[in-house]
């Protein structure tokens, strides 16, 4: 087990990298509906979909610009491995191919959500097709879940999408916190319900995207970086003088 390491001079390096040159570099927009922060009398478990290798960094882009608290995120131990420099944002391995490994990270975890960390988990172990639907999440959240009385689990999902513009924008949507006690499901029920709870809001989310082609302009959404013009914006002025 690998546990996290965090830097703050990388942190803010990797930070300013992300701000100001790769993800304006890749994307036209990236905006959220909701908000990181609600509540925070108990321990707080993100769970959020897992579609691409931006997932990470766009996540951790979020909680540096969206949140006060202090973010760690559990990540395949292959995974780090290959990007180790996760660990000095706050990633923390797990291994499912060794029960020792495992028993172990869920020991760092219940450590870190005593000292009032929150935590982030892939629920679907990997990496799916975005629009592989209705989601699927192994048994590990379920008793991630039960490592506390009352958690408060809140649903985080990611949509990658184009539109006119050249680049592709991401939607970001953080759902509802679910203050729930733990001992009133079995793990396996529980783990039911939020693939219900997730698919749901994704569906929702990708509706809305859909109905209204100006959606990632609505108020109701806060951007996370300022649109740049693309090649088509900059052909489009030119047409016009």
């Amino acid at each position: 087990m690998i546990p996290a390491n965090k830097k703050p001079t990388f942190m803010k390096l990797f930070d300013h990298y992300l701000k100001w040159y790769l993800i304006p570099k890749t994307f036209h927009a990236v905006h959220v509906k909701g908000q990181l922060d609600q509540e925070n009398s108990h321990p707080n478990l993100y769970i959020i979909n897992h579609s691409s290798w931006w997932d990470g960094p766009i996540l951790y882009f979020l909680t540096q610009r969206r949140s006060q608290q202090d973010h760690y995120v559990m990540m395949d131990e292959q995974g780090l491995r290959c990007y180790p420099f996760f660990g000095k944002l706050g990633a923390f391995s797990v291994n499912k191919e060794k029960p020792r490994d495992l028993i172990e990270t869920f020991r760092y975890t219940e450590n870190l959500f005593k000292k009032d960390k929150s935590v982030w988990l892939f629920p679907q172990g990997q990496v799916y097709h975005q629009d592989a639907t209705p989601f699927k999440f192994e048994q590990g959240l379920g008793r991630l879940i039960q490592l506390n009385k009352t958690v408060n689990v809140i649903p985080v999902t990611f949509h990658y999408y184009f539109l006119e513009v050249q680049k592709p924008m991401v939607s970001i949507v953080i759902g509802k916190a679910h203050t729930i006690i733990s001992a009133n499901k079995k793990r396996k029920e529980w783990v039911h319900y939020f693939e219900n709870v997730m698919t749901e809001q994704y569906h929702n989310q990708k509706q809305a995207l859909i109905v209204d082609l100006n959606y990632h302009k609505s108020d109701a959404l806060t951007p996370l970086i300022k649109p740049k013009k693309s090649t088509s914006d900059w052909l489009d002025w030119l047409k016009r003088r």
